[in-house]
């Protein structure tokens, strides 16, 4: 445990505590920052609605409220459902990270689906189609990134065993 000017850096002051302080800031900051990105994302999605001769318009009514918080919980769930399939067991560590991604999946399935309450059906359809497109081309873009990222980590463990 380290300590400055007399005073323990462990913010629990727990000497069994072996999370260093600037673990739990980081921890802290990137579950704040995702809970206010979401919150925005969130709350500017569920503005989102269909004038009829005008087209998507930006409306701002109170239940915009409700969405945000919606994307604060499902940002700050997200990040301590992480945290906690890291410190456990293997197989418990799966269900932390469906439970983590299954959490954020339905928040943003309901914001999409009270924003687009007010498209008509021929431009449901159209922006079905788009989010679709979108969600294959990203989840294509993902899968490659993983596959070189694996590929670079095998090529590195690969070097050192021939030495």
């Amino acid at each position: 445990m380290l300590k400055a000017n007399g005073l323990s850096m462990n913010p629990t002051n727990d000497p069994h505590d072996s999370e260093p302080a600037s673990e739990a800031k980081f921890q802290h900051i990137v579950e704040i920052s995702t809970a206010i990105g979401l919150g925005t994302v969130f709350g500017t999605v569920a503005c989102l609605e269909w004038k009829e001769y005008e087209g998507p318009s930006f409306h701002w009514h109170w239940p915009v409220l409700l969405w945000i918080g919606v994307g604060v919980a499902a940002g700050i769930y997200f990040w301590r459902q992480i945290w906690h399939a890291q410190d456990a067991p293997p197989g418990h560590a799966r269900m932390h990270l469906f439970k983590a991604w299954a959490a954020l999946a339905a928040a943003s399935g309901a914001t999409f689906a009270y924003s687009v309450r007010t498209f008509r059906l021929a431009i449901f359809k159209d922006v079905l189609l788009g989010v679709f497109a979108a969600s294959v081309v990203l989840s294509f873009i993902g899968w490659v990134i993983f596959r070189l990222m694996r590929l670079f980590e095998s090529d590195t463990d690969g070097g050192d065993q021939s030495s």
